[in-house]
């Protein structure tokens, strides 16, 4: 496949799955209560790059014909909350994601808890000075 075949088989997929459904979910109805799930959508790509015949100056790699090139690209989702619509009044919950609260939360903690050792220890000297 060509590179130019495998930009635009890309690009095609972009296209197709970047619309709105795929933030919004399909409505799910129960009675008088209609649910919308709302997802977060991130997408990133990226090139590579080769060397033609002669960049490389002696031993192994000037014996290596040049090419090379590198394509990716890559889609996440994930839920964020919910839109809820019940009798005429719309709302939206979000999701609260643990983990992530989790991850800054913990770190931050910890050092707290090292800056008031430290501080500790600074005023267990002072004291010591001072006897």
């Amino acid at each position: 496949m060509e590179l130019k075949d495998s930009i635009k088989e890309i690009i095609s997929e972009i296209e197709k799955k970047g619309d709105v459904k795929a933030v919004f979910g399909e409505p799910v109805k129960e009675g008088n209560i209609m649910i919308i799930p709302v997802a977060s959508m991130c997408a990133a790509g990226g090139g590579g790059g080769g060397a033609q015949n002669g960049d490389a100056a002696e031993g192994v790699m000037a014996k290596i014909k040049g090419r090379g090139f590198g394509l990716g690209y890559k889609k996440m989702a994930r839920p964020v909350g919910y839109i809820k619509i019940e009798n005429g009044q719309v709302s939206f919950s979000p999701i609260t994601d643990w983990t992530k609260i989790a991850a800054v939360a913990i770190p931050a903690a910890g050092l707290g808890l090292l800056l008031m050792m430290k501080m500790l220890m600074k005023l267990k000297k002072w004291e010591r000075r001072e006897a």
